[in-house]
């Protein structure tokens, strides 16, 4: 049998610090979506649950249950589920639909999506969890994609193969520590931060750390500068906005801060934010609640900052107050908290050839959270996989592509069940792994050789 190896690291940066430090829990108010009636002819069903799981000494990734966990409570902030159709030739989103839980339970959450939003072509559907419970869907948050892009046809979502589907389930797993090593903490390494009851207090302890070992640098008591500007809302962005900044490469936000149109004249409305002296180049983006559902997501309107009409990102922080930054939201190009979304694609092979696989073989590619072996009765809680029947296996190679959320540390596994009967990595059957890879970017050409299948 197979003995995957080597634990898998997370590689998503932490949030450090921020300047509104009263306004973290902040949420705005929510009306509800008019296309939440599940009597409705175009909606369109499923669940999102969040599961904290560890991985173990031999790779394996152990999910826990929240009693376990977390005695019952959960943690964090929202869930916000989208569907979305991709341009070809851009990559753009297109004709997204959305609907935000505002409050889950720590078991299945269940929404409804209108997919006579999505048009006819493809789509996908992806659920993240603001981790931060910041009323903001961040860049790198705990996140799940849907394995198979959907398709809308005679009023029915299709699968690739043209079957019904409704009732999807989507799985977000968050790092937790073992039981033994205290299983209500979060694990420091892992995709986030601690739990959001304690954030308020951590950050102004970091903040208090910060401020002090800062005091007695050369930038003297002027270690935060403040950055100060106004932001232009045209009358469809009118509602609750925000200012943030994120690193040069996207991550964030780290820094934000709010303000609010609801209910005024389209116009200029100021703001300021605190951010540490000499933190280097930022995007600086803003943002309103357009859809209303009380988060800054990827689908809310989104701006930059701007001069003489042209955007002028990334914004240089050095030890001195920045004045008069002009932001213009929405703004065509505005960088947004919408990942992108990731392609990897290779080829498997059996040096044993794959003409020897009898009828009832089933090969699974499978994008894995962990380098242990996959459970097939828990595929969809993977980042993505795809399955290929043994009669169809004649080739000398297999070609496979994988659509897999951003900024996840994986493994891409190829395991054979040989005779089908839902159990991987019995003896003889050939399995062979990829990665571990880290979704900044799209992957090509990635080659599995697996160990050879058992003489017949």
């Amino acid at each position: 049998m197979l003995r995957p190896n080597g634990p898998i690291a997370s590689c998503l940066p932490l949030l450090l610090l921020t300047a509104c430090m009263d306004d973290l829990l902040w949420q705005s108010p929510s009306e509800p979506d008019s296309f939440s009636d599940p009597e409705l002819d175009s909606s369109f069903h499923g669940t999102v649950s969040v599961i904290p799981a560890y991985v173990d000494e031999g790779g394996a990734l152990v999910e826990l249950d929240w009693e376990e966990a977390n005695h019952g409570v959960f943690p964090f902030g929202a869930l916000w589920v989208a569907a979305f159709g991709i341009d070809p030739f851009t990559g753009a989103r297109l004709d997204e639909d959305e609907v935000a839980i505002l409050e889950p339970e720590i078991g299945s959450n269940a929404w409804t999506l209108d997919f006579s939003e999505l048009g006819t072509g493809p789509f996908q559907v992806e659920a993240v969890l603001d981790e931060l419970d910041d009323g903001i869907i961040g860049i790198a948050e705990p996140s799940a994609l849907w394995h198979q892009l959907l398709t809308v046809s005679g009023g029915q979502v299709l699968d690739p193969q043209g079957a019904v589907v409704d009732g999807i389930g989507l799985y977000i797993t968050v790092p937790w520590n073992a039981p033994d090593e205290g299983g209500d903490d979060r694990d420091p390494t892992g995709d986030g931060a601690v739990p959001p009851a304690e954030i308020a207090e951590a950050l102004e302890e970091a903040l208090e750390n910060a401020t002090e070992a800062l005091g007695d640098n050369e930038n003297g008591p002027d270690s935060f500068v403040t950055i100060t500007g106004d932001a232009a809302i045209d009358a469809v962005s009118a509602g609750d906005c925000a200012t943030m900044l994120f690193s040069e490469n996207g991550y964030g936000p780290y820094y934000w801060t709010y303000f609010s149109a609801l209910g005024l004249e389209p116009g200029n409305r100021a703001w300021s934010v605190e951010v540490l002296a000499d933190d280097g180049r930022m995007q600086l983006s803003g943002a309103c609640d357009t859809n209303g559902n009380g988060l800054f997501d990827p689908a809310d309107a989104w701006g930059t900052w701007v001069w003489d009409g042209v955007a002028q990102n990334p914004i240089d922080i050095g030890d001195v107050d920045i004045n008069d930054i002009h932001i213009e939201v929405p703004f065509d190009g505005a960088f947004t908290t919408a990942a992108p979304l990731i392609t990897l694609s290779g080829t498997v092979s059996d040096p044993g050839g794959f003409e020897r696989y009898p009828p009832e073989a089933v090969l699974y590619l499978v994008a894995q959270r962990h380098a242990g072996v996959a459970d097939i009765a828990t595929l969809d809680h993977e980042y993505a996989w795809t399955a290929y029947a043994g009669a169809d296996l004649s080739a000398g190679a297999v070609e496979y592509t994988l659509s897999v959320p951003a900024y996840k540390t994986l493994y891409i596994w190829a395991w054979v069940d040989l005779d089908g009967d839902g159990t991987l990595n019995e003896e003889g059957e050939p399995g062979g792994a990829s990665g571990p890879w880290y979704t900044e970017t799209d992957r090509d050409s990635l080659a599995i050789a697996m160990t050879p299948a058992a003489a017949p």
